[in-house]
């Protein structure tokens, strides 16, 4: 896959699904990326739904601090997004929900690795954001590893999804200078949302 094979009479009919780990910065901007943003797949989702007046209150709860969003599932309520939480033990459950949303690409961040047959009905595959300079820092826990390291310069990567961790065909990078301070809460922030966000906007729309 690469983002200029895609033939359609416009950008904006590719179905799009974002598979993610919780309220991470890439499901904050998922609703504004280009195409039909259809839903958003809590992957690796170990909890059941909440019932409706826990969900109230906990989105009632995050106002009242100054938050948007209480949750993933508040974010796709607001957006009028598709929700579902599926295990990673249920690699068939994921690819009938894909195909039940008509998905044309999948787009991955911060989630457990996605089985190749599970998007075997989606006509583009998947992309994924990785929060380091690939090659370097493949795998999980890149941000402890790339702090380990004591690394200055890192950034964020979007490449296509395999059967290897992030080593698929690289689509773009985006290099970020990480300043003194930061944790991992904003480092993940900077990194994933105002660095990641424009750059798999950029991917899919080209």
């Amino acid at each position: 896959f690469r983002p200029t094979d895609i033939i359609y009479d416009s950008l904006y009919e590719m179905r799009i699904v974002l598979l993610t780990n919780g309220l991470r910065p890439v499901a904050l901007g998922f609703p504004s990326f280009p195409g039909v943003t259809v839903g958003v797949i809590n992957w690796d989702h170990r909890h059941t739904k909440i019932p409706d007046w826990k969900y109230t209150l906990q989105a009632w709860a995050a106002r009242s601090r100054g938050r948007v969003y209480a949750s993933l599932h508040h974010l796709c309520q607001r957006h009028g997004l598709n929700y579902v939480e599926v295990s990673q033990h249920h690699p068939q459950k994921l690819k009938q929900i894909l195909r039940d949303w008509q998905a044309d690409l999948v787009i991955t961040s911060g989630c457990p690795m996605v089985p190749m047959d599970a998007l075997a009905d989606v006509p583009h595959g998947g992309i994924n954001l990785h929060p380091s300079l690939l090659p370097a820092y493949r795998g999980g826990n890149p941000f402890f590893w790339q702090a380990y390291d004591c690394v200055k310069n890192t950034g964020c990567s979007v490449h296509t999804l395999t059967a290897s961790a992030d080593k698929g065909d690289l689509l773009g990078q985006t290099k970020v200078e990480r300043k003194d301070g930061w944790d991992q809460n904003a480092w993940s922030h900077f990194t994933e949302g105002k660095a990641g966000v424009p750059l798999l906007k950029n991917v899919v729309a080209e």
